[in-house]
């Protein structure tokens, strides 16, 4: 059997923790008290994703779905950046 070093989270079922921004927003969610039910109706995006990625946090939003729920929360995707330390 191949083992695939590039996903080793795919390997044997083990799963790796969310990102941070992805806990950011996850975060921000519990805290203002909106449903993942209903975010994942409006913003067309299935619930098991959103319940893995902002409750359960064992899966980081990709992109488009990052992108998704910002809009429906009606805040910028800087608002949930990290603060790296670095200056520009």
């Amino acid at each position: 059997m191949k083992v695939n070093n590039q996903f080793p989270a795919r390997q044997k079922g083990r799963k790796y923790p969310a990102d941070i921004e992805t806990t950011l927003v996850a975060d921000y969610v519990q805290e203002i008290g909106i449903k993942y039910t209903c975010m994942a109706r409006e913003i067309g995006i299935p619930e098991g994703i959103l319940r893995r990625s902002l409750i359960t946090r064992e899966r980081s939003l990709r992109a488009g779905e990052f992108l998704a729920v910002c809009r429906f929360l009606k805040k910028e995707p800087f608002d949930f950046a990290s603060d790296t330390g670095r200056s520009v």
